[in-house]
């Protein structure tokens, strides 16, 4: 159906790539520096930033090397040890050197003068496939995962509101409990008789929960994913796997792809289309529904809903809206319930509070669950945000500085890449004490001297949607998915977790590792 493009030499294109050396140098002179920061004058130089060098980086990623086949929170563990708060892994094979801060006070700084419209570099591969391989179908709009600059702020000024407004998201609140019912349903249908576990393959499960979910703001449809598997939406999901795992290998690892087409490269390249074809697929058949429900007077009988919305601003936008909804919103949220039910299911106590909590807008486990409902579920939303704190699903926040500024005391030029490395801050006894420990109750606004308080942590270290102009543009349909599906889970079900702990592996968000096989037993009569 699509060409086959995978095998085009990926030659840099200077629209789309700017090489280190043409777009900065690590050797500023003091002449070419107008700063505003007062800290400025008094600053190390930007080229005194310690780092590995080139040769040390390439070794240190192959095998036998210190950094390979680690854990990304290992890695960043390890940098930090050896060079402090502040490092530089230099830019190779056509990349830009990448500055890494494990500082929150720089963090503030960052995100204080990054400006109205932030550049957030480091997806190359789907830059390079939107705007070179594929521009006849994305007509030069990457999209807001891609874009930087006045684009990618006219984007999100039409997407903006729509997406981000509180009523808009609650107007879905009762579809998404229907896709969490059938997935209470299909938890029953799948689990082992004798021992109450999910099989081996719970995560796929998982994936068409996500899948499903997203498709209600993304394509106005439910896909029927929970009651059959269609090979459209396995094709999906086996792509979104590779696309995180190749995506991470070779924007953020050393790699050739810039300089010729490699094995991986070509793979990602592949699976991008598989992705842009299925999902137009999708829209296609989402957009056809729409026109059959529509009546001879143009009246619906309903609320817009997001893709209607779009469609009538803009049909092209609402094209590539819909893709990067569910090139983000399956595997993330897929991660999101996972790092939550290996939280309650290893510590039952607070489950059992949780499901207090629950019965008071549940009071059965068949009653409706309403938006009005969900505003008071504050220990819910407490054990979300503990268990994105242990098990993050994001590796880190990433900017180019907006203006020349001071981090961790050196001068730092405008249009540097910076890693926010918080991962590794999330688990710092001195920024969250008692780390080890799932403490809920540290995230709530009344506290007592039993537990430590999320108050005093420092701001800028927990930010799982990101932060300013460019945070998640579905946090709140993301946030209402979790939240709904956990109440509906453990409202029905007491959820265990009785194997060693879930590894997560690093791609461009954390993924879990291994099979999930996780108990859920019916909540007995006397629970309920």
């Amino acid at each position: 159906m699509f060409k086959n493009i995978c095998n085009r030499k990926p030659v840099i294109n200077r629209n789309v790539f700017y090489s280190v050396s043409a777009y900065y140098s690590r050797n500023y002179s003091k002449a070419q520096i107008q700063s505003e920061d007062p800290e400025w004058s008094t600053a190390k130089p930007f080229s005194s930033v310690p780092g590995p060098s080139k040769i040390d980086l390439v070794f240190a990623f192959m095998p036998g090397g210190k950094y390979h086949n680690k854990p990304l929170k290992e890695i960043q563990s390890m940098c930090r040890k050896d060079y402090g708060e502040l490092l530089i892994f230099p830019g190779m094979f056509g990349k830009r050197d990448i500055l890494i801060s494990f500082n929150p006070e720089d963090y503030h700084k960052i995100f204080r003068t990054e400006g109205a419209m932030p550049v957030r570099r480091g997806l190359d591969t789907l830059t390079y496939y939107r705007k070179v391989l594929r521009k006849e179908v994305f007509k030069d709009m990457g999209g807001l995962v891609a874009e930087q600059g006045e684009k990618w702020a006219q984007f999100r000024t039409v997407v903006n509101p729509v997406m981000m407004q509180a009523p808009k998201v609650k107007q879905y609140i009762p579809k998404i409990d229907g896709v969490a019912i059938d997935f209470i349903n299909r938890i029953r249908q799948i689990r082992n008789n004798e021992t109450n576990e999910m099989p081996a393959n719970f995560e796929e499960e998982l994936n068409r929960w996500a899948l499903e979910s997203v498709g209600l703001v993304a394509l106005d449809a439910r896909l029927g994913l929970l009651t059959e598997s269609t090979v459209t939406a396995q094709r999906c999901i086996q792509s979104l796997k590779v696309f995180f795992r190749l995506m991470f290998e070779l924007d953020f690892q050393p790699s050739l792809w810039k300089i010729y087409p490699t094995r991986k490269y070509k793979e990602l390249m592949k699976a991008l289309d598989v992705m842009t074809e299925t999902t137009g697929e999708y829209l296609e058949l989402a957009k056809a529904k729409l026109e059959r429900k529509i009546d001879v007077n143009g009246n619906q009988g309903e609320a817009d809903s997001v893709l209607q919305k779009l469609l009538k601003v803009d049909p092209h936008i609402a094209h590539i809206m819909a893709m990067d909804l569910i090139l983000a919103g399956v595997d993330t949220t897929c991660s999101s319930i996972v790092s939550c039910l290996f939280m309650l299911g290893r510590n039952p106590n607070k489950q059992r509070i949780l499901r207090e909590e629950i019965k008071t807008i549940l009071p059965d486990d068949n009653s409706t669950l309403t938006g009005v409902a969900m505003n008071s579920l504050p220990y819910l939303r407490a054990c979300i945000k503990e268990s994105f704190r242990i098990c993050p699903v994001s590796i880190a926040n990433f900017r180019t500085t907006g203006k020349n500024i001071v981090l961790s005391g050196y001068q730092v030029p405008k249009g540097v890449d910076v890693v926010m490395a918080n991962m590794v801050l999330l688990t710092d006894e001195n920024i969250f004490p008692r780390s080890a420990e799932f403490i809920p109750e540290r995230w709530l606004r009344k506290t007592t001297e039993e537990y430590p308080s999320a108050s005093t942590a420092k701001p800028f270290v927990f930010l799982p949607f990101g932060f300013g102009p460019r945070m998640c543009i579905g946090r709140r349909f993301a946030e209402v998915e979790i939240e709904v599906l956990l109440c509906r889970l453990i409202r029905n079900f007491v959820v265990e977790w009785n194997y060693p702990d879930i590894q997560f592996k690093s791609n461009v968000i954390n993924v879990p590792q291994g099979e999930l096989k996780f108990k859920f037993t019916d909540v007995n009569e006397s629970q309920k």
